[in-house]
């Protein structure tokens, strides 16, 4: 269940006021299912293991990469565990970026393309068990007081698509990890895709996320920001420090893919290039 949070009030969705965190009850009863129940690939429907759908690999691959400690960008081997040139110049709102895996990996860019553009919203459930999984491997949730959050969808984008990915990702997350959700952000403008021509990214999300909780709902507090992709990284800075900036403690970005890689560069663009 969804906190919808307004001036010293929260609202649920959907009936009286309650909690957004998910009973334990719940979680023990989709745990054992889970493993008594045999389940099919969520994306081709096939058995899993007669399938090469299996996000495992993807999180392998990209553990693999030597990446910025702040951002998760890929960086030079020996910098690995290191800040990268970007996160020195200017340090980020938030204190650590989690990926499960690199939009470079072809089977891992079938799920989002197939997720964020092809119609299929009932992908989340096992992409958002993919971000819990890689959130628990870094040592999280962070605490203090965590809350999970998305980075939210322009509301005429979110009529085109039918839904918003990142909230949806988000709400699963939340329920895996035992949280709150928190809708805490709107997108007060739409903003054209990052790296269009005629705009640089900083000034194409600037001014563009507010937050829409009480101050003291987020002071003290640490955020699980999520979004599908993250690329160049100036819409998760943006959110973050909007997010930093009303009072919370700790911001993580958590993600499915980082895009950007240099190793997903062919002849025709760069493949590790998000989509919007």
């Amino acid at each position: 269940m969804t906190t919808e949070i307004g001036v010293g009030r929260e609202r649920p969705e959907g009936g009286a006021d309650r909690g957004a965190r998910p009973s334990a009850a719940s979680r023990f009863a989709r745990h054992v299912t889970d493993l008594l129940l045999p389940r099919a690939c969520a994306l081709c429907r096939r058995s899993h293991g007669t399938c090469g759908c299996d996000l495992a690999p993807s999180r392998a691959a990209s553990s693999a990469r030597a990446r910025c400690v702040r951002c998760a960008a890929e960086v030079a081997l020996a910098l690995d565990g290191r800040t990268c040139r970007v996160c020195r110049a200017e340090p980020p709102a938030f204190e650590r970026c989690v990926v499960h895996g690199t939009f470079a990996d072809d089977a891992l860019r079938e799920w989002l393309l197939r997720f964020k553009h092809g119609g299929r919203p009932d992908l989340a459930e096992e992409l958002g068990l993919a971000l819990a999984r890689a959130v628990r491997e870094a040592g999280g949730p962070p605490g203090p007081h965590p809350f999970v959050t998305a980075v939210p969808l322009h509301p005429l984008r979110r009529i085109e698509r039918g839904y918003d990915q990142a909230d949806l990702l988000a709400r699963v997350l939340a329920e895996r990890l035992g949280v709150e959700h928190v809708r805490a952000l709107r997108r007060s403008r739409p903003t054209p895709p990052q790296g269009s021509a005629g705009t640089s990214r900083r000034d194409n999300v600037r001014g563009a996320f507010e937050v829409r909780v009480p101050r003291e709902r987020l002071r003290g507090r640490s955020v699980l920001l999520v979004d599908d992709v993250v690329a160049s990284g100036g819409t998760v800075r943006a959110c973050a420090r909007a997010l930093r900036e009303r009072g919370a403690l700790r911001v993580w970005i958590v993600a499915v893919a980082r895009g950007g890689d240099r190793r997903g560069a062919t002849a025709g663009g760069a493949a590790g290039a998000a989509p919007t």
